[in-house]
């Protein structure tokens, strides 16, 4: 909806804190105003608007601090899908470099949200358990995997950038 509207990351960084600050100095002068106030002591004549037009202020509050909310989001947002761009690019570069066997693996553990053992990478593909664990190795040196050991049983997990980059 506002992708288009997000060309700058700076500016909309800039904007945010902006909008972001504005709520927190009208937050802070009203409490300092109301807590003057509430104790009978002097409220200096800048801070008496804040006393006299309160429910104005508690909109424009609220109105500040919405628009705060939204900013701050636009900008995660927007942050998360440039990054995750970045690691699908990464990801497609990477498997460009992979042995069919390896790719196969991968699309393997992608299917099962980065989890399989090394017993059923050999029955999904009929490998032999020396080939499995060749290209399980392999894929471990490039820091794809990592291998769990527990017991007699190896599981092959993805690591959290390829699983992150997986609609």
């Amino acid at each position: 909806m506002f992708s288009g509207l997000i060309k700058d990351q700076k500016l909309v960084f800039a904007f945010t804190i902006l909008v972001i600050s504005i709520f927190i100095f009208l937050t802070t002068v009203v409490i300092v105003a109301y807590m003057l106030f509430s104790e009978n002591k002097y409220v200096p004549f800048f801070l008496r608007p804040f006393i006299d037009y309160h429910v104005h202020f508690m909109l424009i509050m609220s109105i500040v601090g919405v628009f705060s909310g939204f900013s701050f989001y636009f900008l995660i947002s927007y942050t998360l899908k440039k990054e995750k761009s970045l690691i699908k690019k990464t990801i497609e570069l990477v498997r460009k470099f992979l042995s069919d066997d390896e790719k196969r693996v991968i699309d393997a553990l992608l299917e099962k949200q980065g989890l399989i053992t090394q017993s059923d990478v050999s029955r999904l593909f009929g490998f032999s358990r020396v080939k499995t664990h060749r290209v399980i190795k392999r894929l471990e040196k490039r820091g794809i995997v990592y291998i769990d050991k527990q017991g007699k049983i190896n599981y092959v997990r993805l690591v959290n950038t390829f699983l992150e980059s997986e609609p």
